[in-house]
């Protein structure tokens, strides 16, 4: 399944409602039913906190693992989301519809992020081994350096793009596809074995890949 950390829920709130603690339930209290306040959840870019906030595959239920379930990701969004869609609110406490709509946004935010093997993999960097890695290759730990020959594939690649000519563009997007799919590969590798250096760095080349497919899709549609 791949690196992970608990599932268990380690957040209590107190409803606004009735008044009962609530430590069960993310969204809705299990003595009144209202929609509970919003629990802190873990990004990339939260800072330090005293609490214990839940992550964003505990908002959708899954395991925290790269090789995550995404059918059961976007299964569990869809159920969530269609519970907590602000407009079954519309005749409820202001507070309540505020409620409904964070965490729906919140949803929104744990989906797109698992969706992506690039967010996902740059997530669970922080909230498995608590550490960040910056846009910028040459700033990440020695171990992590890209290699001379990829940076110079990559420039190669970008230079196709910029100068297309009215030339087939499907063997790079063949080659491109191969090598991302190499990289996700060594990226589920490096998490298994916990070696945070390569995944710093195969996050570094996953980066590279998507601005390149980018480029590629506006050029190509």
């Amino acid at each position: 399944m791949g690196t992970s950390t608990s599932q268990k829920l380690s957040v209590t709130r107190v409803c606004w409602n009735c008044n009962q603690k609530e430590d069960s339930s993310l969204f809705f209290c299990s003595h009144c039913r209202k929609v509970l306040k919003p629990p802190e959840v873990l990004s990339v870019e939260s800072p330090e906190s005293e609490t214990s906030p839940i992550s964003l595959f505990q908002m959708l239920e899954v395991e925290p693992s790269f090789e995550v379930n995404l059918e059961e990701a976007k299964k569990n969004y869809r159920k969530f989301q269609a519970m907590l869609h602000p407009d079954r609110f519309s005749n409820c406490p202001e507070i309540e519809q505020q409620y409904s709509q964070e965490i729906s946004s919140m949803l929104n935010e744990a989906l797109t992020t698992i969706e992506s093997p690039y967010l996902r993999a740059e997530y669970l960097l922080r909230l498995v081994f608590d550490e960040n890695v910056t846009e910028d290759s040459t700033s990440l730990n020695p171990g992590a350096n890209l290699p001379t020959e990829f940076l110079q594939s990559i420039l190669e690649w970008n230079e196709v793009l910029e100068d297309t000519n009215g030339r087939d563009l499907d063997d790079l997007k063949v080659k491109l596809s191969k090598s991302r799919n190499s990289v996700l590969k060594q990226l589920s590798e490096a998490f298994e074995k916990q070696d945070v250096n390569s995944i710093k760095g195969n996050i570094a080349k996953l980066k590279y890949f998507d601005n390149i497919s980018a480029k590629l899709k506006f050029i190509i549609d």
